[in-house]
């Protein structure tokens, strides 16, 4: 990540990329042409053990999204997840 990219971006004090974790998302459509996301996360590490374990719930983000930008996006989350596990990893089975 140069620079530029960097300025885009939250780090933590220590320099590590501050991130929150996702738990869920969902995807619909509106009347008005968007699509819009939702993304379910938790905050802390704390929050994350109580809804893997279903004592605490989640904090929800919902957008709305050009199509366009949409599958920009959707291209985007494949490309860098191929890069940090590549497409030919077979899935695992629960």
């Amino acid at each position: 990540m140069d620079d530029a990219e960097r300025r885009l971006w939250h780090f933590l004090a220590d320099g590590r990329l501050q991130f929150q974790n996702i738990t869920g998302f969902g995807t619909t459509a509106t009347d008005t042409g968007h699509v819009v996301l939702r993304i379910d996360y938790a905050t802390s590490q704390e929050q994350l053990e109580g809804i893997i374990k279903g004592t605490a719930s989640h904090e929800r983000l919902q957008v709305a999204i050009r199509p366009s930008l949409a599958v920009q996006m959707g291209m985007e989350l494949v490309r860098v997840a191929a890069l940090v596990a590549p497409l030919n990893t077979p899935p695992t089975s629960h």
